[in-house]
């Protein structure tokens, strides 16, 4: 594929078995405050805190007349699936970074829990591209603007002993890869997925066994042949 990027989105979950439904039932049934505490990614920090101010101060009740009092948390998605799996933190509404993660909370949940994780239809909130970035002089180097760049160019120079050598630039060295860490990011982990979905040829529908296929394992590899993992969390604005 000559072009190619992967969509993800925010998203926002009302959580059972214990994880905050509780609470508000007890509230409902004589409490004069409905608490709904949510734990988000940190990454939307800006855009949500106002709103929430903005909710609790409008003072929005219940039929039965109990104040909505809204609080919020943000945290990493990875820390808060690891909270949220053990009941160290019961939040009524998770939005954690990217809906990649909650096929992984569900499976989690489901193995300690037998029961299902999320309540309700998942609503999205954003569509973010994932998209690959570089100095405009390489980008002008592999063909830029008058081809598009993609995995397969990078695939080709992370693959490439000569380096940027070949496209007439020795002294660029050798290509390097950059993202942050799968394990800890939620942009890593969306990096990978898209070298994956890109080795595969597709955009859409990924299976399992395209992931285990081995002509998309050696492309990822390939492509992660070059990498250097960053150590900090991108950022990402709405």
């Amino acid at each position: 594929m000559k072009r190619f990027f992967m969509l993800f989105t925010f998203f926002a979950v009302i959580l059972l078995s214990g994880c905050g439904v509780d609470e508000i039932a007890s509230s409902l049934a004589g409490g004069e405050e409905v608490p709904v505490a949510i734990v988000y990614g940190s990454e939307k920090r800006e855009w949500l805190e106002p709103l929430i101010e903005e909710y609790n101060q409008a003072g929005h009740q219940t039929a039965d007349g109990a104040t909505i009092v809204v609080s919020a948390q943000p945290m990493g998605s990875i820390e808060a699936i690891n909270g949220i799996i053990s009941q160290e933190i019961k939040p009524t509404v998770w939005s954690p970074a990217s809906s990649v993660y909650l096929p992984v909370a569900e499976e989690e949940w489901r193995k300690q829990h037998s029961t299902n994780l999320a309540y309700g239809e998942i609503n999205d909130l954003v569509l973010s591209p994932v998209i690959i970035a570089m100095w405009q002089p390489m980008a002008e180097a592999l063909g830029w603007p008058d081809e598009p760049i993609g995995w397969t160019d990078i695939v080709d120079l992370a693959g490439s002993e000569e380096g940027w050598n070949q496209h007439g630039y020795p002294e660029w060295g050798q290509f390097k890869l950059g993202h942050t860490h799968p394990g800890f990011s939620n942009s890593g982990l969306v990096s990978i997925l898209a070298e994956t979905y890109a080795g595969a040829g597709k955009t859409r529908d990924l299976t399992m066994d395209d992931v285990i296929n081995p002509e998309v394992e050696n492309f990822v590899a390939r492509v992660e042949s070059s990498r250097f993992i960053g150590n900090i969390r991108a950022s990402h604005k709405m």
